[in-house]
């Protein structure tokens, strides 16, 4: 048996988790059906609050409740389990989506800057092929005539086209600059958001042997696939060993009454 202290331990950690597993269950349904959330939170924490006292009372009175009652009473709270299990599942799904989404945002916007940064880049890239061609009509005229003079006037004929292409060029890097130093922050962003991932990376490497988007996700629905197997019905289990040990204490105390007063009995009779 028990000691007093540890039945009352059992007792209230079974009565903590099944608090924090309503208060996520609650929480996950309400995400579920955002469009009607008091109804929701009022009907959540009655079914929670009525899933333990189902559960303590079907314990203690297993032995005396017609099967129908028993049948039914066992299947709602299944059922009550699953819902709290999908509860939490909900609430555990919503804040791993509400980590991940910002890192969504910051990739794309990277990704809009890389393409800005790329067209620009290309701008740059035309403009140099432009003044290769006009450098090599220089160079044609110097190789076939020999002429310094002719290849200079030449020269100075294509002095607004270079200047219009050297500005081109001058404001397309002044615009790669500008998109750099935008994306800067960006990617601190995206590297503090991969900090806060890391410890499910490596479980991820771990199960998969890699550390890709799609084996990360898979990772972390299988820890929260784990994490819902577990706390509710660890908190009905413990709930139900708390009653267990209950019951075996009243019996116990039941057993010492009904002894003493037999002994009262015995003692009067043989007085009188």
């Amino acid at each position: 048996m028990l000691f007093r202290s540890d039945r009352w331990m059992i007792m209230a950690t079974g009565i903590a988790l099944s608090v924090v597993a309503a208060w996520y269950s609650v929480t996950g349904l309400v995400a579920i059906f955002a469009g009607a959330s008091l109804a929701i939170i009022i009907l959540g924490g009655t079914l929670e609050f009525g899933k333990i006292i189902l559960a303590s009372w079907l314990y203690r009175n297993w032995k005396y409740v017609p099967l129908l009652m028993k049948t039914y009473f066992t299947s709602a709270l299944l059922i009550l389990m699953l819902i709290t299990s999908m509860g939490i599942f909900g609430f555990l799904s919503k804040a791993h989506l509400d980590q991940v989404a910002p890192s969504g945002d910051v990739s794309a916007k990277i990704e809009r800057i890389d393409e800005n940064i790329a067209r620009e880049r290309l701008r740059i890239t035309r403009s140099e092929q432009q003044l290769g061609q006009l450098d090599k009509a220089i160079d044609a005229i110097i190789d076939r005539n020999n002429r310094a003079q002719t290849a200079l006037q030449l020269r100075q004929q294509q002095r607004k086209e270079r200047e219009t292409i050297a500005a081109e060029m001058k404001d397309a890097q002044k615009n790669i600059d500008t998109l750099l130093d935008e994306k800067a922050p960006l990617l601190k962003a995206t590297r503090a958001i991969k900090l806060e991932v890391g410890p499910i990376r490596y479980v991820a490497e771990l199960i998969y042997g890699a550390d890709s988007e799609k084996d990360l996700e898979a990772a972390i629905r299988i820890m929260i696939l784990l994490l819902v197997l577990v706390i509710d019905p660890l908190a009905v289990l413990l709930i139900i060993a708390a009653s267990k040990e209950l019951r075996r204490e009243i019996d116990r105390i039941e057993a010492v009454t009904t002894d003493g007063d037999m002994w009262e009995t015995i003692t009067l009779e043989k007085k009188s």
